[in-house]
């Protein structure tokens, strides 16, 4: 095998992007239930509700980084920042005209309606200033936390018209909500 007479070691970039990337952690649950209220002429008035808990963390991670015009690698530090969030869902349908209906135009006609609450507490720095450290290892500077919460009620009413057993057409109109991600708050 041919090996080359020059060591070209001094001369190579060290690794051009971070290491010790973010591992971020993210626990779910839901809870939901449903179920026919009561008889309607046209077929049972059905609800349906759900909890649910995100809970997401971001530990704190020092991220290297060179470049060709600076191959000296610098590093920078990020924080720990966290989300929990709850979600609240109630949803109604309400048979108008049954498919066994006899108007052909409306059978099978049925309402939709639902609403759902957010209430989101994220855990951010206070100041979004980049946190350059002098090593992988620190020293690490005291972060001042502040806590943001984000609430919002939405809607969504819809319509269902089922032409056939195979085909059936829905229109809904509604409002929704985004709270920010943790990668937005680093």
């Amino acid at each position: 095998p041919y090996r080359s007479p020059f060591d070209f070691g001094p001369y190579l970039m060290p690794e051009a992007f971070g290491r010790r990337s973010p591992q971020s952690k993210a626990d779910e649950w839901t809870v939901r239930g449903s179920g026919p209220l009561l008889d309607l002429p046209a077929g049972p008035l059905t609800a349906s509700a759900s909890v649910q808990l995100r809970d997401e963390r971001l530990p704190a991670f020092v991220y290297t980084e060179a470049n060709t015009f600076n191959p000296v690698p610098f590093y920078r530090w990020y924080p720990k920042v966290s989300s929990r969030a709850w979600a609240y869902i109630a949803e109604l349908r309400i048979p108008v005209f049954g498919r066994q209906s006899g108007i052909p135009l409306v059978r099978g006609l049925e309402v939709q309606a639902a609403v759902r609450r957010d209430d989101s507490a994220l855990l951010t720095r206070e100041n979004n200033a980049v946190n350059t450290l002098p090593g992988p290892d620190g020293p690490f500077p005291s972060i001042a936390y502040r806590s943001v919460e984000f609430r919002d009620t939405t809607a969504t009413v819809g319509l269902k018209h089922t032409i056939t057993e195979d085909i059936a057409l829905r229109a809904s109109v509604g409002t929704g909500f985004l709270a920010p991600t943790l990668s937005q708050l680093m």
